[in-house]
């Protein structure tokens, strides 16, 4: 997790440097550790954490960490597009 988010960090700092309206880099935050966390949850199986949805088999679930991490990427998603709108 620690190696993606530094990923993410170089990316966003990338596109900082050409970003084109207010918003940006913090919608794509958003969007990009939203996307992270989601997987980053699948990996690790924690049960602890509860399950909003949870099906027979192991692989297949929604546990309220990517409930959240599906939230980020909405709002991130929804930051973006409004913000770019108004640029």
């Amino acid at each position: 997790e620690a190696v993606l988010n530094l990923l993410n960090f170089f990316i966003l700092l990338l596109i900082w440097k050409k970003r084109k309206f207010t918003g940006q880099v913090f919608s794509l935050y958003l969007i990009n550790y939203g996307i992270i966390r989601f997987f980053i949850e699948v990996f690790r199986n924690d049960g602890g954490r509860g399950y909003l949805l949870k099906v027979g088999h192991p692989v297949i679930f929604l546990s309220y960490p990517q409930l959240i991490s599906i939230t980020l990427i909405g709002a991130g998603i929804f930051i973006f597009l409004k913000r770019k709108r108004k640029s």
